[in-house]
């Protein structure tokens, strides 16, 4: 078996992958990293890559090649994006049958999703797609073969939950999921210009987060994004590598638009959407307006009032979206695909 994969490995991947099932099952896997390959301006941006034993990077096309035409068994973790269209491209030379994911379903714009359809026209399309609802980013036809897993924040939830954690924090308090915007390494990757400027989106969070804390008497603490680094300019207590953890035991989340508003809405949280003046000028605010509608939520900009207000929505149609909808609860992805493909 071989295993796709457009990023630097680490533990996080490790775990988001289904890794340690296929250890557990004992099923023989390469890894083939395509991350230098696609991103090769980028491959020194990353501190955290971990190795596997089991991983090999490609640093050409020649090498993926020689590597995929002898292979049957192909799980392609790849989005088709204007990157990876190379990659699906050498898929569709060899007629190679593979096993598309889409474990990180988001909501899409209408116009986007037109995008993906276009690519059903001229590339092989995957002989099984594992996908959690109906957004697919993957090349299907007719005879793709749908088996339904969860995202990767349900499996990351089933995993924590057998952990039975404690809670880090020891007073009521409301968690910020950040997303590293000032900072992203992904503005690296796609040589984009950051959506905020440090100095005014902190200073923004740190005004709201401080009347917030005077208003309820409750602490507000920061869920660091994972890649986030020590830039980061919060008055607030932060944590790295926690965000699960902290929006259990909280009384609500504060975010923009990340993923992990999964996790909020798996354990029934508060939500508030916030955005700001810059966030509201760039390529980001489609994303969030995009995400309020899909939950149906409030947006509210921080730099025009202070006022904002954490509500629970009904997010039952958004969790069969985007979140679960496989009749196995208790296993994770990997466990499903490995049971129903008979691997």
């Amino acid at each position: 078996m071989i295993i796709l994969i457009s990023w630097p490995f680490n533990d996080r991947a490790y775990y988001r992958l289904g890794i340690d099932q296929l250890e557990k099952d004992k099923i023989e896997f390469k890894i083939l990293n395509l991350f230098e390959l696609i991103y090769p301006k980028s491959k020194s941006i990353f501190n955290d890559k971990k190795i596997h034993s089991k991983e090999i990077y490609i640093s050409s096309y020649r090498e993926l090649f020689s590597y995929l035409r002898k292979e049957k068994t192909i799980f392609n973790f790849l989005n088709i994006k204007k990157e990876t269209l190379s990659i699906f491209l050498l898929l569709t030379l060899l007629n190679k049958k593979y096993i598309a994911f889409n474990n990180m379903p988001l909501p899409l714009e209408e116009e986007i999703s037109k995008k993906y359809i276009l690519f059903n026209l001229f590339l092989k399309s995957a002989s099984v797609g594992a996908v959690v609802g109906e957004n697919e980013r993957f090349p299907l036809s007719q005879s793709t073969r749908f088996i339904k897993i969860h995202s990767i924040d349900y499996d990351t939830y089933l995993r924590f939950e057998k952990k039975q954690e404690k809670q880090l924090v020891n007073s009521k308090y409301l968690v910020f999921i950040d997303q590293d915007l000032p900072y992203h390494l992904d503005y690296i990757r796609e040589s984009e210009k950051p959506y905020v400027t440090a100095k005014n989106y902190y200073t923004s969070l740190n005004t709201l987060f401080d009347s917030l804390e005077k208003k309820t008497g409750k602490e507000v603490v920061i869920a660091l994004h994972p890649n986030s680094t020590t830039k980061h300019q919060y008055h607030q207590k932060t944590f790295i590598g926690e965000t699960i953890n902290l929006i259990k035991y909280s009384d609500g989340v504060i975010l923009h638009s990340s993923t992990a508003l999964n996790f909020a809405i798996i354990y029934d949280k508060p939500l508030c959407m916030i955005t700001t003046d810059e966030i509201v000028k760039s390529n980001m605010n489609q994303f969030n307006i995009v995400m309020k509608k899909a939950l149906n939520a409030e947006l509210y900009n921080i730099d025009k009032s202070l006022d904002i207000s954490l509500q629970r929505y009904d997010t039952r149609e958004y969790f069969s979206k985007y979140i679960s909808n496989s009749k196995y609860k208790n296993k994770v992805s990997m466990e499903i695909l490995l049971k129903e493909l008979n691997l």
